[in-house]
Parts: structure tokens; sequence; C-alpha cells
């Protein structure tokens, strides 16, 4: 066994034992001695129905006393046996007498722990059944869900999928349980009334290259129709352009229409798709830039999406839905992995984890479809926050699941002890706190300081189906209060766990956004979507434009973003000519009309912090009022080392399918981050308190050449001298009085330059510069 791999193999099996025994329940080999099946087995979404279990026994028969559970599939309703005149009721019976088979009890997997039924704290429910009778060879106990009148009927979930209910037994109410070998298969189909359709296309091509676009049908709750037929028109906005006017699609196609376009001059072009049936919405396509230019092409990805696998999530077939509904590049599952004893909770188990290896590796397919394998950690605020991971690897030999680090700062130091390891740890919803009643669901991420580590925290999610988490602003439109649809209200944070106060501190970050849907659904549009540059399409290639920050996010629309700063691209230093300004060279290309675009600075010298948060400077706002913006912007306020990126807000979504409230689209630039030649950028340390303006303290001179003095109003426990690459010089010694202290600062030993003094008093940390002459 490789050393990457103990933190699945060994830990996880010991660790389940144990508490499995521990609850006086032990689970033993699969067995085949009673098989199992359900009828019908095929329902549509969001109706009522009822179907049963038949389980018989082919070997063996069961006392009177024996109990048979079934961990049911996820995303129904909640069941209940206590009145058949109410929904999603539940009974048991045996034949051929029709006797009666008692139910004692139906129980959320987070209260009952498992060990081969993951351990995971699943919210999937499991019916106990006890029998009152021997069950034998041509017996057949069923389980009845749903009545046949329809009151009492079960009613089907929202989302198609397809999953499998799992069985276990003990003979006369022993301890040891025995999991059936056959795994009842259910499938939910999509309803068959198309509601919306989807067309997509590449987003940079040549002239006279062919291009593809891609045509779905999507039902009302946006499951993707496999087996529609009917009729797309087709309209560009452009001449010069070869494409049918018409398609039709076929039974055999499978719900996929693939149209090959060629675009034969350099311009933006658009498709608008409408379909036969006047009831289905129209919808127009992204833009595709023909151009001349060498650029890198712009690829589409989810890489945050979580299915049955998670605790808090049901749904299946979310790769497929990635490739084959929502037409993505590249897609990685982030199932939960996490174990909060405590909880009862735990993510991924062996078994779970190389089924998703398997699945992505199966299925990944250079130049067609990228599938990574990744999971989710998820710790509270003093643990270090939610973060996804995604591996550039093929095998659980090279792939550690770090479940039971404690903090992720741990997980750090256990990775990079790990040879070669490729992976990306991406902060999520990093202010969000989701109860706000509740403060253990405060989960916020820390920047800044020791939190930075270049090699694994390099992207950082600024906008999900939760919220964004570019600042904080309780009312901004996207905040996690306004995007909220729980009946629990989370709220946004007050403190320095968003991105302008990472970007501030000088945590390089380039920016993604993902759904973090949680029904398998990825690429869902106004959840978010991640753009990568890159010159091909395959893992390594992606992988190294996500790890290089050469990214941007939108809230889900496929907005091109070609933006150079001097010439170069986002995600990277600039460094200018001694006399040379920031230079922006800007083509925006939106799904609608844009409303306004931003270019935003932080000035690492001269920035300014209010009520705890840094202000970034608003340098220049362009109001396009079309859907193609092409400008260029010289910043000649630039004063020295500086931060800047771009904001775009267009007025619309162009498809108009989505569950959130927001009907604007946004998208936003990673960072530039710029310099003229031989600059240093001093590094900037965080405060993690919101009261450091309560600390009125003065450094007299400043500008010093041999000596100031350092005085303020408060009780403090330590100061602090940082020279401009933050390495800690000293700590110096002062005196206190009652509510004040004095220090006197010699400089004669430090080189001319840019220091920084920090003082911590309580939870307050100020940090203030001192210029050396």
């Amino acid at each position: 066994m490789k050393t990457a791999s103990r933190f699945i193999y060994i830990v996880f099996i010991l660790t389940n034992t144990f508490f499995a025994k521990a609850q006086g329940i032990c689970y033993s080999e699969k067995s085949d001695a009673l098989s199992a099946f359900v009828y019908p087995n095929r329902h549509f979404i969001k109706t009522k129905t009822s179907y049963r279990i038949y389980i018989t026994p082919e070997d063996i028969s069961l006392p009177a006393g024996s109990s048979i559970k079934i961990w049911f599939v996820k995303g129904v309703e909640v069941l209940q046996y206590a009145d058949s005149t109410n929904g999603n009721f539940v009974f048991a019976y045996i034949l051929p007498d029709d006797s009666a088979a008692e139910i004692t009890g139906i129980e959320n997997n987070n209260e009952e722990l498992f060990y081969l039924w993951d351990y995971d704290g699943d919210k999937s429910q499991v019916i106990t059944i006890k029998t009152n009778r021997e069950i034998v060879i041509g017996d057949t106990l069923i389980v009845q869900f749903g009545t046949t009148t329809n009151a009492g009927k079960l009613t089907t979930p929202s989302i198609d999928f397809t999953d499998n209910f799992k069985i276990a037994y003990n003979e006369n109410n022993d301890t040891i349980f025995f999991e059936l070998v056959d795994k009842p298969e259910i499938t939910y189909l999509p309803d068959t009334t198309a509601v919306y359709i989807s067309a997509t296309i590449e987003s940079i091509s040549k002239p006279g290259d062919t291009c593809i676009l891609k045509i779905r049908a999507f039902d009302l709750y946006y499951n993707h129709i496999k087996n529609y037929t009917g009729t797309f028109f087709i309209e560009c906005n452009e001449e010069g352009v070869i494409f049918p006017g018409s398609v039709t699609m076929q039974l055999t196609d499978s719900g996929k229409l693939d149209i090959p376009v060629v675009c034969n001059a350099e311009n933006i072009y658009r498709f608008l798709t409408s379909a036969d049936d006047t009831n289905i919405s129209a919808a127009y396509s992204n833009p595709v830039y023909v151009t001349n230019k060498n650029l890198e092409n712009i690829y589409w990805g989810d890489i945050h999406n979580h299915s049955q696998y998670s605790r808090d999530a049901h749904g299946a077939q979310a790769l497929q839905y990635a490739r084959d509904a929502m037409c993505l590049d590249f897609y990685s599952e982030a199932d939960h992995a996490e174990m909060q004893v405590n909880s009862n909770i735990a993510g991924i188990n062996c078994e779970e984890m190389q089924t998703i290896i398997q699945e992505a590796n199966a299925n990944n397919a250079d130049g067609k479809f990228i599938s990574f394998v990744g999971y989710e950690i998820s710790k509270n605020t003093s643990e270090g926050g939610h973060h996804h991971f995604i591996f550039n690897f093929n095998s659980s030999d090279t792939i550690p699941i770090f479940f039971k680090e404690e903090t992720i700062e741990n997980i750090f130091a256990d990775a990079e002890k790990i040879p070669g390891l490729q992976m990306l740890a991406v902060p999520h919803h990093t202010g969000k706190q989701f109860d706000a009643t509740d403060t253990f669901t405060n989960c916020v991420n820390h920047f800044g300081n020791e939190n930075i580590n270049s090699q694994f925290r390099r992207i950082a999610e600024i906008y999900s189906g939760h919220g964004t988490s570019e600042y904080y602003d309780p009312e901004n439109v996207l905040s996690y209060e306004n995007q909220s649809s729980n009946d629990v209200f989370p709220i946004s944070v007050n403190g320095p766990n968003y991105l302008q106060d990472a970007w501030a501190v000088h945590e390089k970050f380039s920016v993604v956004a993902s759904t973090d849907d949680h029904k398998g659904k990825p690429g869902m549009p106004r959840k978010g979507v991640s753009a990568v540059f890159a010159k091909e399409l395959t893992r390594d290639i992606i992988f190294d434009g996500l790890y290089n920050r050469k990214t941007y996010a939108t809230t889900g629309e496929r907005i091109i973003m070609d933006i150079t700063v001097n010439d170069t691209i986002m995600g990277r230093d600039v460094i200018l000519g001694e006399n040379d300004f920031p230079l922006f060279d800007m083509q925006i290309f939106g799904t609608d009309t844009i409303e306004y675009i931003q270019i935003l600075k932080w000035d690492f010298i001269n920035g300014k912090y209010t009520a705890g948060h840094p202000q970034y400077d608003t340098v220049k706002t362009f109001y396009p009022g079309g859907w193609n913006f092409n400008e260029p912007f010289s910043d000649s306020t630039y004063l020295g080392c500086s931060m800047y990126y771009v904001r775009m807000k267009q007025i619309a979504n162009t498809n108009i399918f989505g569950s959130n409230a927001v009907d604007a689209a946004y998208a936003w630039s990673s960072p530039f981050w710029v310099a003229r030649k031989n600059e240093s950028c001093p590094v900037v340390f965080l405060s993690d308190s919101l009261n450091e303006i309560e600390i009125d303290f003065s450094i007299y001179p400043n500008p010093a050449s041999s000596v100031c003095l350092i005085k303020g109003n408060a009780n403090i426990d330590a100061i602090y001298l940082y020279d401009i690459n933050g390495k800690r010089l000293s700590q110096k010694k002062y005196t206190q009085g009652e509510n004040y202290f004095v220090q006197t600062l010699l400089l004669n030993d430090l080189s001319k330059g840019l220091y920084f003094i920090q003082i911590i008093s309580g939870r307050s940390i100020i940090n203030k510069k001192i210029i050396k002459q």
C-alpha cells in the first residue's frame, strides 16, 4: 500500500469498525441468501405513485423476530408508517398469507452509524422491518411505498436519476447484519414536456473553422429530456455564416443536437434558437469570438458540485449531466469527505471513492470532455472554513482523502509530505454563516499571514448558488442573505473573510465560480461557471490553467472576457517600465446588453480601510449600452504597487431557466498584480478584528532616519517589527501605562526602505508603515 493512500484505506476502515461496534451493530459479508427487486422501477418526476420491493429467501429461512433494513434512495419526501390516508405511507406484509410484518422505525441515516452502509451521515431514510413469523423459502416479504389511493401515495423527486436501494438482514434479532448482493434499481424520468431550450457554442474560433452549436431541451425542473422530438429554427446576428435554418431532433438523437456552423469572417456571432412548440422559450447562444488573433481557447466548467455521495445531497449521473446536458468542457465532483465524529458525520468511503475515480477516468476524453476527481472538506471557522479539492491524478493510489485532519492547515502540512502531489484547495462561500441563530454554522475562511499557502490555495470561488464572496455587503443582491432559498436564513459575517480582504493582504487568488449544487446538476444557469484559458482541452492543460490562475468567473452566462494589462493576461504579475502606466485592453462580449464594466484597484501602499475592510477604488466605469465592448484604458492615477480586477454586469440572463431571483448576470476577471520594474510590493498583515479603529496611536517622525516615537491609547499585548517581505525582525519593548503605551524605536541598524509595525491588543491588530530614510 502506498503512503499517499493511507488517508483513505487504513484510518477510515478502523474508524468505521469502531463506531459500528459502539452502536451494537455489526455488518458482515454480503449475502445472496435473499434476492430482491423493485416493481415498477421507472417513474416520472414530481408525480404521485406507489411501488413495491420484493424480498425472497433463496436458500435460508428467516426466523420470527428477524430484522430487515432498507436504505431508501435519497431525494424523496419524508416517509411515514403511521397513517395510510397521508402521503408517503409505507407498510409491509408477507405472501402468500398476507400476514403482517411490523415496521419498527424509519430513521435518518444521520442518526444511525452503518459500517458497510457508508458511515457518512447521509440524509437518507432507513426503514426497519421486524418479522412476526418465520419467512421460509417460497414466501415473499413485500414492502410497499405508497398506497393505491392518491392520498397515501409517494411523491417522486423533482430531478431525474437512477439509484439503488440497499438491503440488509439479521437472523432472530442477532446483532450481525448481512447486506444483500442484490441492490434493486429505481429510475426517475424527466417530464416529457419541454419548457426550456439551451444553445451553446465554442467561445473562440478562427474564420472558416467549423464550430458546433449544441441544442438541448429541458423540462420545468431543468432535467435534460433525452427522448425529446421536435424541430428547431436557427438564426444568426451576422451575415456570412453557413448553418442550417432548421433542424429536427429525433428519438435516436437522445436529446442532443450538435449542429456544425462555419463563420467565415472575423466578428462576434450569436445564434438564436427557437422551437416549433411556441410554449418553449427561445434561447440565444453564448457569443463566439471569431478572430485571426493567436488567442487561447476559453473552456467552461464546474468544479464544485454534489451528488448522492454527499451526506446532504442526492441525484446521480452528475458527470453525464455536465457533459451531455450543460455541454461543459470540464467537471469535478466535490462530494463531502470530512469526518465530524461528534455529529455522526463522515464523507465518501473507499467504495464510493473508487466509483468516482472509475467514472471520471472512463469519461475523460481529450478534446471533448475533461473529468477531474475531487471532494469537499467542510470545517468550521476555527478549523479553516470550507474548501473543495481538485486533483490531477488518475488513481486512488495518488489521491489521498484528508478526512480526519482537524484543520485545513493540517491538511496542507500532510499534503506537502506527498511527493509530486498535484492538488488545488479552493475556499468557497468564504464569509457565510449558515444559520443566523447558530454560530456553530459559522464557517468563514481566514486569509493572510500564516493562512497563505501558494502551493495549494491559488484559486478561490467568488460566486456560487450560495451567493458572492467578493466583499462584505449583506445588501448586495448577490449576498448570501439574498440568494438563500432555505427556511434557515444565513448571514454574511462581518469580518475580513472575503476576496477583497484576501487580495489586500497579498493572497494571490484567481477567481472561479461553481454551482455548489446539491442535486447532481452541475453547470446550472445562474449558479456559477468557471472559464479557463488553455490551448487545448486535456486534463493536464486545464489543471495547469487552474493552477496558474488563468481563470475568470461568471454567475452562469458564458460571457467572453478577453482582458490584458500591458499585454499580460489576467492572473499574472504585470511589470511596468519606469514611466509606464497600466494599460487595459478589454474585449468583453456579453449574452445580453452590458449595463456597466468597472475597473477596481487596491493600492498596496496608499489603500485605506474602513470598518475593517479595504476600500477599493473604482478607477473607471464604462456604460456600453450594447452587447459588445472593446475599448482601451490607461490608469494615469497609478502611484505604485497595486492590484486590479474587472467586474461587469449585464442587464439580463440570456437563458431564462434557473431558480434564483437575480435576473442580471455578473462576471469577474482574475486580478492583475501591477508594479514598476525594481519596485517591491509590501506584505500587508491582516487584522482579524473590526475593532482596530479603537486603537489610536501615532508614529513620529515618519519618515525617520534614526529614531521615532510610537505612542497610543490602549493596553497592548505585543509590538512587532516586520520588513517589507513579511519577515519578523523583532518583538519591540514598550512602556505600558494605564490605557496607554509608549515605545522608542531605534532605526540606526535598519537599511533604508519600508517597514511595518504591528500592534496587538486583545482581539485587535493594527499595522502601520514606517519609512527609514
